[in-house]
């Protein structure tokens, strides 16, 4: 939208006190032929550290805004930020401290719904939601994939379908809702960032909060392994089985991964087969070949 040309621009002078430093802005609004930029710039006490890991945002009458990293090539943004579109809508609304994205951020579409938001201090985004692809919004509370912070995913209808915790070394806690009653469906911990591989205690749940499966995966690597006793039950709590389960991974000399599979013990016979999908891995980390078994059995459908 800002590529298009501009029509005119005009200035307001204010200046600003923060403690003893007096600063002085600009106002600044620019006619596009389908948009108005209102904002403000520092000209004046315009004194700041920069650091090499934020983007700071900037402006000159020839270059308009830009951003860059650790520096600046003009004046920089400070103050409130708004973007109107050639029907008076509000668009965007955002605030700058010293050219680095602070305090609320808000985009809405032409209808004036809502469809992001974000929260910075300083140039660190503490909080963010938006729409993905499916119309589902996505929320993330505190800085993206930092240790302790949460990622939740609701319906187009505001119900909670899942909660993952952020765990050292980027593994996650993962909580999936039922989607209709709001209830704990299940409960894991994964081992990367895809979410493929479980780890360490799982839990599932029926809609009446009764647990309805509780076990055990491998905690070794990214596996997807059972590993000893996994209980299942009924829906009025008792149990209907018990299975068990152990694993048969094999490592190389260095730690990494050489093969990948589990067993389950076979009541009838007292003996172990393998279950699962089953990986053979070369030194370097590549798979070398797998497979698949049902209770000993190679499944090659």
């Amino acid at each position: 939208m800002r590529h298009i040309i501009y029509v005119l621009t005009f200035f307001f002078m204010n200046i600003v006190c923060y403690g003893q430093t007096s600063i002085q802005t600009k106002e600044i609004k620019i006619n596009y032929t389908n948009a108005i930029e209102i904002f403000k710039i520092c000209v004046s006490g315009c004194v700041t550290n920069y650091d090499v890991k934020n983007e700071y945002f900037w402006y000159t009458d020839f270059s308009k805004i830009k951003s860059t990293e650790g520096g600046s090539g003009g004046n920089l943004l400070h103050g409130n930020y708004k973007l109107f579109d050639e029907n008076g809508n509000l668009r965007q609304d955002k605030n700058y401290y010293f050219g680095l994205p602070d305090g609320t951020e808000k985009y809405w579409d032409s209808s004036g719904n809502i469809i992001s938001q974000k929260k910075y201090n300083k140039g660190k985004v503490v909080y963010s939601k938006h729409q993905n692809d499916e119309k589902n919004w996505v929320e993330w509370i505190g800085p993206f994939l930092e240790q302790g912070s949460i990622k939740k995913i609701y319906s187009r209808f505001n119900s909670l379908l899942s909660e993952e915790t952020v765990l050292p070394n980027l593994k996650w806690h993962v909580k999936i809702y039922h989607e209709y009653s709001g209830k704990l469906n299940e409960e894991y911990t994964t081992s990367d960032l895809s979410g493929d591989y479980m780890i360490g205690k799982y839990a599932s749940y029926f809609e009446n909060g009764k647990i309805q499966t509780e076990g055990q995966f491998y905690e070794g690597g990214n596996t997807n392994v059972k590993i000893g006793t996994w209980k299942f039950y009924k829906k009025d709590g008792t149990i209907d089985a018990t299975q068990q389960f152990k694993s048969g991974v094999e490592k190389w000399d260095d730690g990494e991964l050489k093969i990948v599979g589990g067993y389950i013990f076979v009541t009838d016979n007292n003996t172990w087969v393998k279950t699962g999908d089953w990986m053979w891995y070369t030194e370097d980390g590549k798979i070398q070949s797998s497979k698949k078994y049902k209770w000993g059995v190679e499944d090659t459908e």
